[in-house]
């Protein structure tokens, strides 16, 4: 999982921060929403932020079985460097490995998932990538914040500010963003996605 590396008893709701020139993220190592902050910010200055702006406020990897209970998958381990970080989450016959990098130069965070069928049957598992669209300017700024509005389809999530109209986030998939799969025993699925942030 890389050189900095967490026991399955310390991947939890512990933040981490990675980032490049013009992109950081603030995440919580077991993938929930990142609820970080202080007394200017309250709970609010985890994401992912670019230079300038912050873009979203949570992003990260769902799976669900359709029509069944919810799935228990509990973080295993955690790694990474300056720049990318890897998580282990398992349980119910389900291994999930999530890797998220940010670009050096760009604003840009790429998202992969490889979601693992451990159990003895074959099941269908529903697998979504998704991001919580959230622009607002830098604490110190002068600018007011508005509010995102969102536009989605099967393979993109876009969002502008309702006050800050040259900023703007959007998430594309390698595939649809919520797909079904259908995993023999042993069998794995990877899904993609990239999100960019961009101001003039």
């Amino acid at each position: 999982f890389g050189p900095a590396q967490i026991s399955a008893e310390h991947a939890d709701d512990r933040p981490y921060v990675i980032g490049g020139q013009r992109m950081y993220a603030i995440g919580m190592m077991s993938g929930a929403p990142p609820r970080v902050g202080d007394e200017h910010l309250v709970g609010d200055m985890g994401g992912l932020w670019a230079l300038r702006f912050k873009a979203v406020s949570s992003w990260g990897v769902g799976v669900s079985q359709p029509g069944r209970p919810a799935l228990t998958l509990v973080p295993q381990a955690f790694g990474g460097e300056s720049w990318r970080v890897e998580r282990l989450r398992e349980g119910d016959g389900v291994r999930v490995i999530e890797s998220e990098w940010i670009d050096e130069d760009d604003a840009v965070l790429f998202v992969e998932a490889t979601v693992t069928n451990t159990g003895e049957r074959a099941r269908r598992l529903r697998i979504r990538l998704h991001i919580a669209p959230d622009l607002q300017p830098c604490w110190m700024g002068a600018a007011l914040r508005g509010r995102s509005v969102v536009t989605r389809s099967a393979r993109e999530i876009a969002a502008r500010s309702t006050t800050q109209t040259a900023i703007g986030v959007v998430a594309l998939g390698a595939q649809p963003l919520g797909t079904d799969h259908t995993l023999a025993p042993g069998a794995s699925c990877t899904v993609r996605m990239v999100v960019a942030a961009a101001h003039d």
